[in-house]
């Protein structure tokens, strides 16, 4: 992986559900929240470890209490910035619209809510549950994709 050159900027929001039960498991093939948050958190550390984005966002939805003390110092430690945002439990509209309707909305509540994504003219945005060694064959994003509204 190339290094991120200290004057490009790589924001970056990710949205998740670790508890799925709250919404009936609706889509989900894997429901054990055990799982799922080992999932959202080795990913997390892994956006944080190994790329070049900065500052991460994380949404997520279900209510469950995330303790993101842990990625705020691992953050700190790459001199980046970490930032968690208890997103709204929209159940009803989960449970009848789809996933894809609370991921739309986690990321218009990422963007009113985030203090790190306030003042960003780009970001970028991963569902998140498993991170992927792969996607970074050819070097960082490039800003200009994912423009924001």
């Amino acid at each position: 992986m190339r290094k991120a050159d200290a004057s490009y900027h790589y924001p970056l929001l990710l949205t998740g559900t670790i508890d799925s039960a709250v919404y009936q498991n609706v889509g989900n093939k894997i429901q054990d929240v055990r799982v799922r948050l080992n999932q959202y958190e080795s990913s997390i550390e892994c956006y944080i470890r190994s790329t070049p984005f900065n500052p991460i966002v994380f949404i997520e939805n279900s209510g469950y209490e995330f303790d993101s003390r842990r990625f705020e110092t691992l953050a700190k430690s790459y001199h980046k910035q970490f930032e968690f945002i208890s997103g709204t439990v929209c159940k009803p509209e989960i449970i009848r619209y789809g996933k894809s309707y609370g991921d739309a909305f986690l990321i218009h509540e990422g963007l009113q809510q985030s203090r790190l994504l306030k003042e960003e003219d780009f970001f970028y945005k991963i569902s998140l549950n498993h991170f992927s060694y792969g996607i970074w064959g050819s070097g960082p994003p490039q800003p200009g994709l994912s423009q924001r509204a």
